[in-house]
């Protein structure tokens, strides 16, 4: 069986399975989930969560 990779976490650096990939903004940084709910204070998870904030304000 050929698993489908679609990128690198930015939390663990870890390879992401195509279908369980986690983004906090349409076009953003890919994440597992379980890697956003464990580190919340991340620096690139924050990062994502200032920009999608300043995208929904504009």
């Amino acid at each position: 069986m050929l698993i489908k990779y679609i990128g690198t976490c930015f939390v663990c650096f870890d390879y992401i399975e195509e279908g369980k990939e986690y983004q906090i903004r349409k076009g953003g940084r890919l994440f597992h989930e379980k890697c956003v709910k464990k580190n919340p204070y991340n620096s690139y998870v924050l990062l994502e969560q200032k920009c999608a904030k300043e995208d929904r304000s504009d």
